[in-house]
C-alpha cells in the first residue's frame, strides 16, 4: 500500500534544473506525466593539442619528444564535465599551417580548447593565430600557479579556451576554467569549494595564488610533493585541488582552506 502524496505533494520539485537527466530523472518525469522535457544540448567541443615535441601516445618517442597525454586527458575531462568531443587535432609549431585547421573548427564547435602555444616562447604561436582569426580575448593570463598562461576568448558564437601546455597546469585550469564555461552553457551552478583542514604546514606564494592538486584523507587535505607542472605521476592519488591564498606567511597545519574535487 502506497498512500497518495507519500512521495511528494503539489508544487514540490522532484528533479532539479541543471542536473543530468539520468535513469531516476526519466522515471520521475514519467511518474509526473511529463512526456516532453526541455533540455540543454551538450556543448560540442574541439580539442587541439600543440607542439612539435609532442608525438602520438602509441609511438616511441625520441629523446626530444614527449607522448601526447594532454589530448586524451582533456577529452576525458570534457566528457566528465558534460560536453561532447566534436573533433580532436594536433597542431605543429608553424604559424602558416595552424590558421586553416583552427578556422575550420570555429563554426561547428561551441568551444575550442587548446593546450600549449600561448606562452612567451618563439614557438608559442596560437595566441597570434587566434588574433588573426578575430578572437576577442576576455582573459589573458592569471596570477595562479600552476596555470598562469591561460586565455579565454570568443569569436562569433564560439568560445575559445586556451590551456597551458604542461599537463598538470592543463588539468587544473581545465577543471577550473573549462568547467565553469561548460556549466554556464548547461545552466548548471558552479561547483562549490568546501573548506577542509590542512594536514601539515604549507608555504604559500607571495605573488600567486596556488591551486595545488591534493588528497582528501580522513577529512584533511594532504598535498603531495611534486616535480613541477609536468609531473603527471603525483596526480594519480589526488582527489581535487586546494586553493592556497597569496601571502608570505606560512599557513599552519589545521587551517581550513577551500577544496574542489575533480569533475
Amino acid at each position: 500500500v502506497h498512500l497518495h502524496g507519500a512521495d511528494a505533494t503539489y508544487g514540490d520539485v522532484v528533479f532539479d534544473q541543471g542536473k543530468v537527466l539520468n535513469t531516476v530523472g526519466i522515471a520521475l518525469a514519467a511518474a509526473c506525466g511529463c512526456t516532453t522535457l526541455s533540455v540543454h544540448r551538450q556543448p560540442r567541443i574541439a580539442v587541439c593539442t600543440s607542439g612539435d615535441e609532442v608525438v602520438p601516445a602509441s609511438s616511441t618517442p625520441q629523446a626530444h619528444h614527449i607522448r601526447n597525454s594532454n589530448g586524451p586527458m582533456v577529452a576525458q575531462l570534457v566528457k566528465q564535465l558534460g560536453g561532447v568531443v566534436h573533433d580532436t587535432r594536433h597542431l605543429n609549431d608553424d604559424a602558416d599551417s595552424v590558421l586553416a585547421p583552427l578556422a575550420d573548427l570555429i563554426a561547428p564547435a561551441d568551444i575550442i580548447v587548446t593546450t600549449g602555444g600561448i606562452s612567451a616562447g618563439d614557438r608559442d604561436i596560437l595566441a597570434a593565430a587566434f588574433d588573426d582569426l578575430g578572437v576577442t580575448w576576455t582573459v589573458i593570463g592569471a596570477t595562479v600557479k600552476p596555470g598562469r598562461p591561460i586565455r579565454l576568448g570568443i569569436i562569433g558564437e564560439t568560445i575559445v579556451v586556451c590551456l597551458p601546455g604542461n599537463p598538470v597546469s592543463a588539468l587544473v585550469m581545465g577543471a577550473l576554467v573549462l568547467g565553469r564555461v561548460i556549466n554556464a552553457l548547461l545552466a548548471r551552478p558552479a561547483p562549490l569549494w568546501t573548506p577542509a583542514e590542512l594536514d601539515c604546514d604549507v608555504h604559500p606564494n607571495a605573488r600567486r595564488t596556488l591551486v595545488r592538486p591534493c588528497c582528501l584523507k580522513h577529512g584533511r587535505l594532504h598535498i603531495p610533493q611534486w616535480q613541477g607542472s609536468g609531473d603527471l605521476v603525483h596526480l594519480a592519488p589526488t582527489h581535487g585541488v586546494v586553493r592556497i591564498p597569496m601571502q608570505e606567511a606560512t599557513i599552519a597545519k589545521g587551517t581550513p582552506l577551500p577544496f574542489l574535487p575533480w569533475p
